[in-house]
């Protein structure tokens, strides 16, 4: 028995035939919900238009109530939830921008313990030279690739806990959905494609743009772990094949996956098509179990240039962007991840990427054990491509490199306090708190307060997975603006952060009963579209001819937050709105926050401005519960 099985005797997939099935919000309380997020937003007469417009939407017999009857007749006939198939397309396969920044996200791993110097070993004086693979990159590699597939196991045999909140079990789906999962290129709408993990048997590798199909498992008819000395032994190989003198190098295809997605659909249909070997190696790839990409150079001692080369390589190369997992170890052994987001929410595989790498490597010292099982060397996957395909890949590498360089990110580590004391000296919840001070950073940086997006979890139902949380609240407007205003005293700064806080966790638990509302409009729309045949110029003006409504769910701050990421140094993904815009990912830990900011150089956006203001906003919030904790005996609760 494992111990996890001692810990947990429940299968991973126990609760999951008595997981309830995501609601569908009544109309009435949704274009309530809508109205009252509007408030913070737009101005009073603005706001009196998208009430005139909503009250015709919902009235007895009108559009609202005929697309409502739709929808709750198609949720009752769906297996599952009446969400999943729409949002998968609309949210994810139909977005046709480049995967990289705009939609993937990246993450950097803290470095490893036994991490040596950033330095050539041979040459102290100098840094890693261009071109190098290093014994610790290789030896680290290995290791995490066993690590992976230790986790791929606990989740195959049903001994992944289930997790658990105070609302009870959650959606374990997506825990089967990373593994041999790659997005397909298709005119128009992508496709995914994963077949059953347990009938895989090897990772993809790429190095210098050249990529391989490692076996990690032995050679016969029962599915045998190769041993870690066994998979470094391969990647050694892998290497010796790319740094030969005589190495007979591809055209560095991968450098499509981060093209526009309708011209990278074209090249795909037309480089499966031109070669058979085209074909046999685009199989293997979409048959790997996850990607490992060995970086042959090393971005140093500065974790942001790392972060930048996890957002997107070298212009792209030596990168597959469509796989849901793909770790990057650069020469120094530093650790990134890079994930195509459409199978699963990053949080997902960032808890096992998180688990990955809380086990040191065995360095220096002695080499990884190795089996006695006979296994396939690795096999390089070979590319014939023409002028079309060349052309191409120079194309995609320009666009990459445009994104890249538009690209501005920071990294925001808060060391003056953390979860601990924004729960005991503050009494907040500590998200509400990050919130709140995100939106006094942005108020303060930008004069207002913007359509903000929050990842939501609705786990909590079957194949459940995100609502928006629309953070901007009337409540928060107020508190902001008192912060800002010289003549308002502590003790009511105070007091309206506590009710933006209140707000904040009404709304969270709103998003996760599934009861917030831009899934319940989005499927509405959907409804319109997919089940009453109406055009969009049929649609009722409250989604077309208002501008409010677009500007509410246009999300100029697009944030989320993962676990604690006790082993990661940043997270994050790009933002949705490129002038004024950030995305923000964040990590609640006890003693400090962290943040990782993304903008675009061009435009209002101002991404160091925004670092600083977040950094300030956190310090005058804890100045302010201090004073408060000092003034006060008494102090509210949530």
């Amino acid at each position: 028995m494992t111990s996890a099985e001692c810990i947990n005797p429940e299968h991973t997939l126990t609760y999951q035939s008595r997981l309830p099935r995501l609601p569908v919000p009544t109309l009435q309380d949704t274009a309530s919900r809508y109205l009252e997020s509007l408030k913070p937003l737009v101005t009073k007469e603005q706001w009196e238009k998208s009430a005139a417009l909503v009250k015709d939407f919902v009235k007895p017999h009108g559009q609202g109530e005929y697309l409502q009857s739709l929808l709750e007749a198609y949720a009752r006939t769906q297996p599952t939830s009446w969400l999943e198939t729409w949002w998968l397309s609309g949210a994810y396969l139909t977005w046709r921008e480049p995967l990289v920044i705009n939609s993937n996200y990246f993450i950097l791993g803290k470095d490893d313990p036994n991490q040596p110097p950033f330095d050539n070993q041979k040459n102290p004086r100098q840094g890693i030279p261009e071109g190098t693979f290093t014994p610790f990159q290789i030896r680290r590699a290995a290791h995490l690739i066993h690590e992976c597939l230790n986790y791929m196991e606990i989740i195959e045999s049903g001994t992944m806990p289930v997790e658990k909140t105070r609302n009870g079990a959650q959606c374990m789906d997506q825990y089967f959905r990373m593994f041999g999962t790659t997005r397909i290129p298709q005119p128009g709408q992508d496709a995914l494609r994963q077949p059953s993990p347990v009938t895989l048997r090897h990772i993809m590798v790429l190095a210098k743009d050249q990529v391989f199909a490692v076996p990690v498992f032995a050679k016969g008819d029962h599915r045998v772990r190769l041993a870690v000395g066994d998979i470094e032994d391969q990647l050694w190989q892998v290497v010796k094949q790319v740094t030969s003198p005589s190495a007979d190098l591809d055209a560095p295809v991968g450098v499509l996956t981060g093209d526009h997605r309708d011209a990278w659909a074209e090249l795909y249909a037309h480089l499966q098509n031109f070669h058979p070997t085209n074909a046999q190696s685009l199989e293997l790839i979409q048959t790997a179990l996850f990607s490992v990409s060995l970086d042959d150079y090393s971005e140093g001692e500065d974790h942001l240039k790392s972060y930048r080369n996890a957002a997107g390589g070298r212009q792209g190369h030596n990168r597959w962007f469509d796989k849901t997992i793909q770790i990057i170890v650069e020469a120094s052994g530093r650790v990134a991840f890079n994930g195509e987001h459409a199978p699963c929410d990053a949080l997902i595989p960032a808890y096992m990427y998180d688990y990955i790498l809380d086990c040191p490597v065995r360095w220096p010292g002695p080499p990884y054990p190795k089996s006695m099982h006979d296994y396939e060397p690795p096999r390089r996957l070979r590319f014939h491509v023409d002028e079309e395909i060349r052309r191409g890949i120079k194309d995609a590498q320009a666009l990459v490199g445009r994104i890249l360089d538009q690209s501005e990110l920071a990294i925001t580590h808060f060391t003056k306090y953390g979860t601990t004391f924004i729960k005991r000296v503050g009494k907040l919840p500590p998200d509400a708190y990050v919130q709140i001070a995100i939106q006094l950073a942005y108020y303060r940086l930008h004069g207002k307060l913007v359509a903000t997006y929050e990842t939501g979890s609705t786990r909590k139902y079957l194949h459940g997975r995100t609502e928006t949380i629309r953070t901007a609240t009337q409540e928060i407007l107020w508190f902001v603006q008192a912060m800002s205003n010289p003549s308002t005293d502590d003790a009511t700064r105070y007091r309206l952060l506590h009710g933006a806080a209140v707000k904040h966790n009404e709304n969270s638990k709103l998003a996760s009963e599934g009861q917030a509302v831009d899934r319940h409009l989005f499927g509405l729309k959907m409804a319109a579209s997919q089940l009453a045949g109406l055009s969009p110029d049929q649609l009722h003006p409250m989604f077309t001819k208002d501008p409010s409504f677009s500007l509410s769910s246009t999300w100029t701050l697009s944030t989320s937050s993962i676990h604690q990421g006790t082993n990661f140094i940043a997270t994050g993904f790009g933002c949705a709105v490129s002038d004024g815009g950030y995305g923000i990912n964040y990590m609640k830990q006890p003693l400090q926050i962290k943040a990782a900011i993304e903008g675009k150089r061009t435009g209002s956006s101002n991404v160091q401005g925004m670092d600083h203001a977040i950094k300030q906003a956190l310090a005058d919030m804890g100045e302010l519960c201090e004073k408060q904790v000092k003034q006060s005996s008494v102090k509210p609760k949530l």
